[in-house]
């Protein structure tokens, strides 16, 4: 499998009202959501701009760039994605019909049938394949030590890497993540603290195997980081159903 799950616990709220909350939450808050056009692999930019609880309808932002916008047709099925306080969000939405508002487009779609929302700290964890050569650069908050290394695995949460066999490192240290490389010249920053340290073994005594949780991520960074996951994950499901 191309991840596992952390206590992985995934809700599903069917309940009108719980819908209605969750989706103003998504609204009042501006979170960032990317969403896909029905089956396809791409993921665009959008934010949902009003809830209509009495009409049953969501109205969503255009999707950008300009090219996802340009697939959308009335009964079209976006699948939106996106981080609301920390926590992973999904749902499906058909578009009814989409209007322009001062040359930017919405739509108008369907209130979701569900959401799907992953409990605080449960997060799909994806491993990195050898052939994906990412790198990380770390700083040391406390003496400004650089570290240089390459990633194994990463979620929203957290992520491991390894480290040259001397990087003198430590559990608790915080860091300030200056480049965690994603597939697609994506790239993170943030910060984070080191949780686990593995000491060297077998095919890895030539290496630190380090853990790190998250601290600070911008919405913009958290978002990045949900769309290269679900990629991650859509290929390797496609890569085992070829299989």
């Amino acid at each position: 499998m191309a991840y596992t799950e952390e206590d992985t616990r995934i809700e599903r709220a069917t309940e009108p009202y719980r819908l209605v909350g969750l989706l103003k939450n998504l609204q009042s808050k501006r979170a960032l959501l990317s969403a896909r056009v029905d089956e396809g692999s791409q993921y665009y930019s959008t934010t949902l701009l009003k809830v209509d609880p009495e009409r049953e309808r969501i109205y969503l932002d255009e999707l950008v760039p300009r090219t996802g916008h340009d697939r959308v047709e009335p009964d079209s099925t976006l699948h939106v994605v996106g981080v609301l306080d920390g926590v992973p969000t999904h749902f499906a939405a058909q578009v009814v019909s989409f209007d322009t508002r001062d040359g930017i487009a919405f739509y108008r779609a369907r209130l979701p049938e569900w959401i799907d929302y992953q409990q605080k700290r449960a997060f799909f964890r994806v491993h990195i394949g050898p052939k994906q050569s990412l790198n990380v650069r770390l700083t040391r908050v406390e003496d400004a030590a650089l570290f240089s290394g390459r990633l194994l695995d990463v979620s929203l949460g957290g992520f491991g890497c390894l480290l040259p066999v001397n990087s003198a490192l430590n559990k608790g240290d915080h860091i300030k993540v200056s480049a965690l490389e994603l597939p697609g010249k994506q790239t993170i920053t943030g910060t984070a603290e080191i949780r686990h340290i593995h000491p060297p073994r077998g095919q890895l005594k030539n290496s630190l195997h380090i853990g790190a949780g998250f601290t600070a991520l911008s919405p913009q960074m958290e978002q990045t980081l949900l769309r290269a996951i679900l990629t991650l994950e859509r290929a390797q499901i496609s890569k085992q159903r070829g299989a």
